[in-house]
C-alpha cells in the first residue's frame, strides 16, 4: 500500500473500516490466532514518552493467552474506498493488566496494553554491560535488545561502522530503555517502537531538515473537523546548550582529544530566543562517549530542540490517516478557522490518540509547529 499518498482523500464518502486483533508471538512476532475486538477499544500514541504506544483492548472473543503463554496482540486496520484497499498494522502490544465483566453468559475483557517498548522500560540490567574499545556500537545496542527476547530493525541511514573509542559500563540495575536510548544518542539515532512489535533504530533528523510527508488539507486528503486548539509552554524555555566530555587519559591511537565543549543558542529568529528574551536561559549535556566536535554539536542542537526550546502545539481531529505516525513531518493548512489568511504550518506529530475502533477511524492529533 502507499500510505500518506497525497492522492487518496482518507475522507471520502463511502470509506469502510475493518478492524482485526490478531495474537503474536513475543519472541518471534509471527502470527499465532486471532481475537475479536470491541469497536470501543482505544489505542494512543506519544512520540516523547517512554513507551510511545498504549491501548485499553476490549476483547469480545478469544483471548491473549495461548496453551498457558502470554502472546502479544497486533491490531489491524484496513481502510477500502471505493475499489481500493489499505491494511497496515495501527501497533502490537504487550498485555500489562486485565479485568473481566460477566452478564446475561457474556464475557466481555478489558486489557491494559502496551507497545514493545514496554519490554525494556519495565526491566534492568541483570549484570554489568561491558564493552571495549572497538566494539561495534550498533551489535551493542543489538546485544541489549535480543539478550531477553526483543528484535532489532536497523533504519536506513544508520551508520553501522562507529565503534567504542573507549572502554564502557552500564552497572547492574541500570534500566535496559535508558541504555539503549544512550547508546542512541551517541550516534545520533533514536529508538522507536516498531509497529510490528520490533525496535526500531533510526538517524535522528531534526524537525527543520525534514520534508513533510503528509498535508492536512480542509476539504482535501482527509477529513478535519473545523477548530483548532492551540498550547505552549511559556515555563522558562533553554535558549543555550553547553556540551562537553572529559577524560583524564586517552591511548595514543585515539583520535578524540581528552576534552571539548560547544554551546548551542537558539536562532535569533525564534521565539525565546536570547536576542528576543533578552537574557540566557542555558542546560548542560554532559557527554559520557569522547566523539568529534561535529558530533558533540549535533548532540547539542539535538537536545536544544527535542527538549528544550520554546513550542507551540495545534490540536486537530481527523479521519485516520494509514501509515501516520508520531514523529512524522507534516503539512497543516487551514482556510476556515481564521479571518484574515490561510494557515499553512510546518509541523512534528507528537501525539495520536485513537478513541474507538470506529467507522472513519477519528483520530485526535497534537502537531508541534517547527
Amino acid at each position: 500500500m502507499t500510505a500518506l499518498s497525497a492522492n487518496v482523500d482518507w475522507g471520502a464518502p463511502g470509506r469502510i473500516d475493518r478492524y482485526e486483533g490478531v495474537l503474536v508471538d513475543p519472541f518471534t512476532l509471527t502470527e499465532t490466532g486471532t481475537v475479536e475486538l470491541d469497536p470501543g477499544s482505544s489505542l494512543s500514541w506519544s512520540y516523547n514518552t517512554e513507551n510511545q504506544l498504549q491501548g485499553s483492548l476490549q476483547l469480545l472473543e478469544g483471548d491473549y493467552r495461548m496453551g498457558g503463554y502470554d502472546q502479544m496482540i497486533r491490531v489491524k486496520h484496513t481502510v477500502t474506498i471505493g475499489q481500493s484497499s489499505y491494511t497496515y498494522t495501527m501497533g502490537t502490544l504487550f498485555v500489562s493488566n486485565l479485568s473481566t465483566r460477566d452478564i446475561f453468559t457474556m464475557r466481555q475483557r478489558s486489557l491494559d496494553c502496551y507497545g514493545p517498548l514496554w519490554r525494556f522500560t519495565q526491566d534492568v540490567l541483570a549484570q554489568d554491560f561491558v564493552r571495549h574499545k572497538g566494539d561495534n556500537v550498533v551489535q551493542c545496542i543489538k546485544d541489549i535488545i535480543q539478550y531477553d527476547g526483543g528484535k532489532l530493525t536497523v533504519g536506513m541511514g544508520v551508520d553501522q561502522s562507529r565503534v567504542h573509542t573507549i572502554d564502557i559500563l552500564f552497572p547492574v540495575g541500570e534500566n535496559r530503555a535508558e541504555v539503549l536510548r544512550t547508546y542512541a544518542g551517541w550516534i545520533n539515532c533514536e529508538i522507536m517502537g516498531g509497529i510490528d512489535g520490533d525496535i526500531v533504530l533510526r538517524p535522528y533528523v531534526s524537525p527543520q531538515q525534514q520534508d513533510p510527508s503528509f498535508t492536512f488539507v480542509n476539504g482535501k486528503n482527509c477529513i478535519y473537523k473545523v477548530g483548532v486548539d492551540w498550547s505552549t509552554n511559556r515555563d522558562e524555555p533553554t535558549n543555550r546548550v553547553v556540551a562537553y566530555f572529559s577524560r583524564e587519559s586517552k591511548q595514543d591511537d585515539d583520535q578524540f582529544p581528552l576534552s571539548d565543549s560547544v554551546y548551542v543558542d537558539l536562532p535569533e529568529a525564534q521565539d525565546y530566543s536570547y536576542e528576543k528574551s533578552g537574557r540566557r536561559r542555558t542546560q548542560v549535556l554532559q557527554v559520557t562517549e569522547p566523539c568529534s566536535h561535529a558530533d558533540l554539536q549535533a548532540q547539542a542542537e539535538r537536545y536544544l530542540y527535542s527538549c528544550a526550546a520554546s513550542y507551540l502545539d495545534i490540536t486537530i481531529e481527523h479521519a485516520g490517516v494509514p501509515g501516520l505516525m508520531v514523529g512524522d513531518c507534516v503539512e497543516y493548512q487551514n482556510g476556515i478557522d481564521y479571518r484574515d489568511n490561510v494557515m499553512v504550518q510546518k509541523c512534528i506529530v507528537m501525539e495520536m490518540s485513537v478513541s474507538s475502533l470506529s467507522p472513519m477511524c477519528m483520530t485526535q492529533t497534537k502537531l508541534r509547529i517547527i
